[in-house]
């Protein structure tokens, strides 16, 4: 009268594999919750971004650096800042796998210099296409892994956005903005 070895072989074995799929749902809730937070630190550093440039001339972003948009973003929840001043670097923590860099750098909508592109590196299939919803509106164009999403002028496809979008750790998410 108890339990014979086989049987707690059984339990042991359904327990852990319900422990594995667990484990899998809760990174997925953990990405989710930090997209918010982590789109309103980027909005917040992209609207200083254009306040720093106003009066600047044709091209303000000419000279735009991750470490310029890093030294924005202090005190975050979701984006990490090491470092200060021209040493400045930040990490995004939209992931289940640490924390992956952020750059900035200029770019163009009719002249080089006039916008400037944030691309966040492996990102997890979690944020997408949630990130890019919210980030829609602070967004001039919008990029998944290499694919169009928001174009100049144009709306939004998060169908596109969808289908763009690899399962892990793997995208990349290219926001321009001026």
């Amino acid at each position: 009268s108890g339990f014979t070895l086989i049987e707690l072989i059984v339990v042991s074995a359904i327990v852990m594999i319900l422990g594995i799929a667990g484990l899998i749902g809760i990174r997925g809730y953990i990405v989710n919750g930090r997209i918010e937070p982590g789109s309103h630190e980027l909005r917040r550093a992209m609207q200083r971004m254009s306040i720093n440039a106003e009066g600047q001339g044709a091209t303000p972003f000419a000279s735009a650096s991750t470490a310029q948009f890093c030294n924005l973003l202090r005190d975050g929840s979701v984006i990490a800042v090491t470092g200060t001043g021209a040493t400045a670097t930040c990490a995004h923590s939209l992931t289940y796998s640490g924390t992956k860099a952020i750059t900035v750098a200029p770019a163009t909508t009719t002249t080089l210099g006039d916008a400037y592109s944030i691309t966040l590196t492996s990102t997890s299939e979690y944020a997408c296409p949630d990130l890019l919803s919210i980030m829609q509106k602070a967004s001039l164009t919008m990029s998944v892994n290499g694919t169009s999403v928001l174009s100049l002028g144009g709306t939004y496809n998060a169908a596109a956005a969808t289908a763009a979008c690899t399962s892990g750790d793997t995208n990349t998410f290219v926001f321009t903005a001026s």
